[in-house]
This record gives C-alpha cells, structure tokens and sequence, in this order.
C-alpha cells in the first residue's frame, strides 16, 4: 500500500501544520489517488521537488481529515517503514547520550528504556505505549546490538505525536533528510 502511494506524493497539496500537544510538529499531505483522496502524516513541512520518500512518512489517516477535524488514534495507521527507520536510529544513536549512559551505570545489569517524551510522568508510571524501546544493559554498560523495539509503543496517542529527545530527533530528521537528498540524485542522475 505504501509503496503504490509513493508515486502519486508529487501531486500531494501542500502540507498544512497539525495542532499537537507541545512538542514534534506534524504535517498532514492530501494526496489524490483513484480511490479517492489520502491523508499523510509526516514530520517534514513544505513542498518537495520529487515527492515524500516512504521513510518520511509517519503514517496515514484513515479516514479524510475534513475541515476542523484532527489526526487522533482512532483514525492514524503508522507507516512500517517510518516505524523500522525510527527504531534504527535509536538502535544505533541513543547508546551515545549521556542520560542513557548515566542510566546504565546507575542500573549496572538489567535494562533501560527509552521513554517517549510525551509520557506525563517520565520517572513514575510510563504507559507501555510511552516506552519505545530498551537496551540490554550489562556491567554498567549498554550491552552492543541489544536494542528491542517496544511493538506496544503508539506513534500517536490522545497526549499527541510521539517525542524524542532532541539528539535522537536530529538523529532522525538527518537520516530522513539524506535519504530524500539520496533519491534525488538517483531521479535526476
């Protein structure tokens, strides 16, 4: 599905700002397909030369956003493919932040997790849909290749769009831009 969308982004409208709770802005794209008119989530505002990349895409709503409504839990299905690139970036950078290195030598064995910014009570009771994800932790140290995904964490949620912290979130916002950059070249060239 999400790949017979991609060739129909150029004809997306431009993307309107979505109110969210304080946090990640998100945009919504109206694209036009033969079955009708789709409504794109995605992090990156403005308009693009050759269409959103599939990684760019958060998720989809699944029923059209008419006017006044807003994208909620009921109505968002996350992109599997944003979700893969979003767990590779935090697989591969948050061993590098000092909170979760901290974390980790504080815990010594065990695991620690990395808690969506938009959880009410970050150091009380975390929802499973707040917590994203969490290393493997031995000897004080966050053990390499331990990273496990958290299938129960939501990408949206009544308290808004998921939350990184802000290293991750430019972790991420870089990785999408260089693909986007990456397939440029590769229409153009």
């Amino acid at each position: 599905m999400w790949k017979q969308l991609l060739h129909l982004l150029k004809s997306a409208t431009i993307g309107r700002s979505v109110p969210a709770s304080a946090g990640t802005p998100f945009y919504v794209y109206r694209v036009k397909t033969p079955e009708g008119d789709r409504d794109l989530v995605s992090l990156l505002s403005g308009a693009f030369e050759f269409g959103l990349i599939e990684e760019a895409i958060v998720g989809e709503c699944t029923q059209s956003l008419e006017d006044g409504k807003h994208v909620t839990e009921a109505n968002f299905r996350p992109n599997p493919t944003f979700v893969r690139l979003l767990h590779h970036v935090i697989a591969r950078h948050a061993p590098q932040l000092p909170a979760l290195r901290a974390e980790a030598r504080r815990q010594h064995t065990g695991w620690v997790y990395v808690i969506d910014a938009r959880t009410a009570s970050p150091d009380g009771h975390v929802p499973p849909c707040d917590i994203i994800g969490g290393f493997e932790v031995r000897s004080g140290e966050v053990a390499p290749g331990s990273y496990r995904p958290n299938t129960d964490h939501k990408l949206l949620t009544a308290n808004g769009v998921f939350r990184l912290e802000p290293a991750l979130h430019e972790r991420l916002m870089e990785q999408i831009n260089e693909r986007i950059v990456a397939r440029s070249h590769h229409v153009t060239g």
